[in-house]
């Protein structure tokens, strides 16, 4: 019997704990730029930003996907990127549900 319940048990544990990941977008780059008139300056590279909800309230950063933008630009010194993509990431527990949105990109200097 108490093997039977440590089945059900761990059985809700994994139904009430799930998550997953989704390509949320993809860009050229964050602003118009035309071939020929940046220089990539870098490897790629990402940044984060991870908010959470208690029920139905949020307590996640206003855009966090503008604020991962800025943030990716800013800590490789470029002026844009280009080949963007943006992926969300959600654990999703019983009443609190994590969510991780994360910027990937080429970091360039705009050319003159």
């Amino acid at each position: 019997m108490k093997a039977m319940l440590r089945i059900l048990a761990s059985l809700a544990l994994v139904t009430a704990a799930t998550g997953c990941t989704a390509p949320v977008g993809l860009a050229p780059s964050t602003e118009p730029l035309a071939p020929g008139t940046y220089t990539v300056i870098g490897q790629e590279v990402s940044a984060s930003k991870m908010g959470f909800q208690v029920l139905f309230l949020p307590f996640t950063p206003s855009n966090p996907a503008g604020k991962a933008r800025d943030e990716a630009i800013r800590d490789a010194q470029a002026d844009a990127l280009v080949n963007v993509a943006l992926d969300v990431t959600q654990l999703n527990l019983i009443l609190v549900h994590f969510i991780w949105t994360t910027v990937y990109g080429t970091p360039v200097k705009k050319n003159g």
